[in-house]
């Protein structure tokens, strides 16, 4: 049996597996500006590639993959969607339209026009954005230009846009604030794409997809959560060597566990793009692990509010994982990383994103999670409300699907509401909500 498993370049299909929540929220949003942060080696592109492929067969939507890697001129960025639109109509049979015809033209009027075409197919388009850091030296060069991109990209009738990048691209709001009357990526709506579910993990691990699955013991199978973290790339890596000819996973050791030279430079980048005081709080953690937010808060001379902040960030960017009041490294790889690199991360200096940054994307994601939260809450609520006033009209023959409704509804209240309430320590926007929608618990 061959090597199922793909590390390394982009999948889609039948490969990709889990973010099926981000997915669909990507189109089904009722907002059409989007901004996805992953980490490098995080499965950025590959998430756009399966995009594209679901949104071609959805009638909504004209999708458009936009690589903007390497681009290093305003002109480019034209030249760059006429490649992305001939690419698009050999491989998917994309609407009859010439891309030379967009040669020459401001990438707005270019972009404009592709939306024109999509609505005059009754759709919308879907414009996929991969590596727009290019957009942040663009911006030192030609900050208005890359201002009036922002607002076609944001409010082109007719058209959805979905960046991915690093956390690099809070660069470009400090370079076009003074510029714009908001930065570059106000009135994109951020979303985390950090680690697979348990179950998309098993999924990933088993190749579910092949007639013949994949074989993994329990035990092996808790270690691959453990030491992965349920991370896509490093489950992919760890498989790729557990697997042994019969299909089956051997149990792995700790020297699985150690960082290759693609997967520790990842790290190294990913470090860069942390603001100073998420460093501190890595390092804290690393040094103390298990590590409560008392002791993280003695250790450190971050200030209550900005540490909760930052430790809520790198919760929900997979850095750091909670078991119970306890906090850990999300993964393996990552603590012997920052162990091995101890003495030389403490002393580095260089920080690509300030804490200012950091700050702002911290408290829109804590915001926006907490809003979808109590929105799930109070839906649930009022459905549940009415289920047991149509189960009091049935008295003691009540039908099977209405107790089967109430016990799930039930059941989903009790998880979100858990929910909030770890967030209550580290959002003040979630310590509000449990106090006016479930009454103050303390």
């Amino acid at each position: 049996m061959h090597n199922p498993y793909i590390v390394g370049g982009w999948v889609k299909g039948a490969n990709f597996y889990g973010y099926q929540a981000l997915l669909n929220d990507l189109l089904n949003s009722e907002e059409d500006a989007l901004w996805v942060i992953g980490n490098r080696r995080g499965g950025k592109t590959s998430l756009l590639r399966h995009l594209e492929e679901i949104a071609s067969s959805d009638a909504r939507y004209v999708p458009l993959y936009w690589n903007l890697e390497g681009t290093e001129t305003y002109k480019g960025l034209t030249e760059e969607l006429a490649y992305a639109v001939e690419d698009a109509s050999y491989r998917m049979g994309w609407p009859d339209i010439d891309p030379n015809s967009f040669m020459g033209k401001d990438i707005r009027t270019a972009l404009r026009s592709l939306t024109r075409h999509a609505q005059g197919n009754g759709r919308k388009l879907l414009l996929l954005v991969d590596e727009p850091e290019a957009l942040i030296a663009l911006a030192r060069r030609a900050p208005k230009s890359i201002a009036r991109l922002r607002k076609t990209l944001q409010s082109t009738s007719g058209l959805r846009t979905v960046l991915v990048s690093t956390r690099l691209l809070l660069q470009i709001n400090e370079i076009t604030f003074k510029l714009l009357t908001s930065p570059f990526l106000a009135g994109f709506s951020p979303r985390i794409m950090g680690a697979l579910t348990q179950q998309e993990a098993e999924d990933l691990v088993h190749q579910t997809h092949m007639l013949k699955q994949i074989y993994a013991a329990p035990e092996t199978m808790d270690a691959i959560h453990k030491g992965t973290g349920d991370q896509p790339y490093l489950i992919q890596y760890l498989c790729f060597h557990l697997f042994q000819p019969d299909g089956s996973l051997r149990h792995p050791g700790e020297p699985d566990f150690i960082p290759n030279d693609i997967i520790a430079e990842s790290f190294s980048l990913n470090w860069r793009c942390m603001s100073p005081n998420e460093r501190k709080v890595l390092l804290l953690v690393a040094d103390r692990e298990p590590a409560t937010l008392e002791e993280m808060a003695r250790s450190s001379a971050v200030e209550w509010p900005v540490l909760y902040a930052h430790v809520y960030g790198l919760l929900r960017q997979e850095y750091l994982t909670l078991e119970g009041a306890h906090f850990r490294l999300q993964n393996a790889f990552l603590r012997i990383w920052i162990l091995a690199n101890r003495d030389e991360l403490e002393r580095t200096s260089e920080a690509l994103v300030t804490d200012t940054a950091t700050s702002a994307l911290i408290h829109s994601l804590g915001s926006r999670e907490v809003a979808a939260l109590q929105n799930r809450l109070m839906r649930a609520q009022k459905n549940l409300h009415k289920l047991q006033e149509q189960k009091a009209v049935y008295g003691a023959d009540v039908p099977l699907h209405i107790l089967n409704q109430i016990e799930e509804l039930e059941k989903e209240i009790k998880e979100v509401t858990e929910s909030l309430e770890r967030l209550e320590e580290l959002t003040p926007e979630a310590r509000e909500v449990l106090e006016t929608v479930m009454g103050d618990r303390k």
